[in-house]
């Protein structure tokens, strides 16, 4: 799939779990693409277009590698975030 579909797609709320393999490299690059891509938020008002993810899973595999499974909360509240601690949840991670 293409990039951009990817913003589309989560934009119109067409996505509801993320799946992430993380390999353990660092790459980078000002053209370099992202996981989801798309056109850039603007203004203040494009904040609803942000997803929220809520991890469901974490595996560590073979090298290093991890397998991230996320559930994406397609209604968007936006409110400040307060910097506490929160217990830990262990996935294995």
């Amino acid at each position: 799939m293409r990039p951009n579909y990817r913003a589309r797609f989560l934009r119109k709320k067409l996505i509801d779990h993320i799946s992430v393999f993380v390999a353990p490299a660092l790459i980078g690059g000002i053209n370099t693409s992202t996981l989801i891509d798309g056109e850039s938020l603007h203004y203040d008002k494009d904040l609803v277009d942000v997803k929220a993810l809520k991890l469901k899973s974490c595996k560590v595999l073979k090298d290093s590698y991890l397998h991230l499974y996320y559930d994406v909360i397609n209604e968007t509240e936006i409110e400040p975030y307060n910097f506490q601690v929160f217990s830990s949840v262990d996935y294995d991670c």
